[in-house]
């Protein structure tokens, strides 16, 4: 199974990070479901709302990948000026180390499913005996939503009208409530007089 890791920012790619091999890849899709207490019986629960999707994968890049399973090549798609480019593991590497610090938004591709505006939220590298020059990495990425706002400007003097208006509205009724007590009195006293 090859998993790739597209590097770029709105449908622009910079450069492609493509595994060898992945070990393993979990997918994470998860609701948070809110409950309240009642006096008297279970929790009620009113609302679901989805989280965002998570991914976590552990794949190997080498410099010898076999080119027979999945079409790889050599030299690795991901170019940079401090990078030799002959070297895979060095430039998947700082590649990868460059994305995460900069919170560059991924796009993933596995074999089941394609994610999109994806960052990493951690990059754990295993170097041992046992891998020799091989890039081992297990990599946690989280989906990001990103919220756009919209703001439309006021005319100043429609503003400004309605705050004069209020304020005569407010007088009005305030004087107008002063008279109608007045007279009630007057007609009270009146009564009593008559």
């Amino acid at each position: 199974m090859i998993t790739e890791l597209f590097i770029g920012t709105q449908r622009s790619v910079v450069g492609v990070v493509q595994f060898d091999c992945t070990l393993s890849v979990n997918y994470s899709d998860s609701c948070e479901i809110t409950s309240h207490s009642v006096e008297d019986g279970e929790d009620i629960s009113d609302n679901i709302r989805p989280l965002a999707a998570t991914i976590e994968l552990n794949g190997l890049v080498s410099n010898t990948p076999i080119a027979l399973l999945g079409g790889l090549t050599a030299k690795s798609p991901v170019l940079t000026d401090t990078v030799n480019p002959d070297d895979r593991v060095e430039a998947a590497y700082s590649a990868l180390l460059k994305a995460k610090d900069e919170g560059t938004l991924l796009d993933v591709g596995t074999s089941l499913r394609s994610y999109e505006n994806m960052a990493i939220e951690n990059l754990n590298v295993i170097r041992d005996a046992a891998n020799g020059n091989v890039l081992n990495c297990t990599i946690s990425l989280r989906k990001i939503v990103i919220a756009t706002t919209e703001t439309e400007p006021i005319p100043v003097q429609s503003a400004v009208k309605k705050a004069k208006d209020k304020g005569k509205k407010q007088k009005e009724s305030s004087s107008e409530a002063q008279t109608a007590k007045v007279q009630s009195i007057l007609s009270k006293l009146a009564g009593g007089l008559g």
